[in-house]
């Protein structure tokens, strides 16, 4: 049993070579191997310093949210501010929503569209400081996914 494997990787290892080393692909067949190997190198370096940096970052998130517990409550005007600045990278018209709040409650009003909705909560429950959402919107249905709250002027 062991002879025939033996064999068969004999001939396996011979016909590599003969392919990696026949006089005329040889050369361009090494050529796309080293270049393989190389790619290979830099995208595992660009990965890995890509996570090393990913986990750098949620470690300091990690000791920002534990710092936080310890400073107990957070000003209702800092939260104020905080909402705001998600509700610019959340909304398509972010200056419809009023934002206010109160002892870590979130009081939202104005118009809103029925398929941002439910990110516009999500994304307030999220920001650090709040503790509930009070949803005071109107939210209205867009058939194309377009903004039209009937505030703006007619075509």
């Amino acid at each position: 049993m062991n002879k025939r494997w033996a064999m068969l990787s004999g001939l396996g290892l011979g016909a590599g070579l003969m392919y990696i080393l026949d006089p005329s692909a040889g050369r361009k067949r090494r050529k796309t191997a080293v270049d393989t190997a190389g790619a290979m190198r830099r995208t595992s370096a660009s990965a890995i310093g890509r996570v090393s940096r990913d986990i750098g970052k949620e470690a300091w998130g990690l000791l920002a949210e534990a710092q936080g517990a310890f400073e107990g409550p957070i000003e209702d005007e800092v939260v104020a501010e905080r909402v705001r600045a998600r509700l610019g990278r959340t909304l398509s018209q972010p200056d419809v929503v009023k934002v206010s709040v109160e002892n870590g409650v979130v009081s939202l009003g104005g118009t809103v569209a029925a398929a941002e909705f439910d990110r516009l909560v999500s994304t307030v429950l999220r920001v650090r400081g709040v503790r509930d959402v009070n949803d005071q919107l109107d939210v209205r249905p867009t058939a194309d996914g377009t903004r039209d709250f009937g505030d703006t002027p007619a075509e």
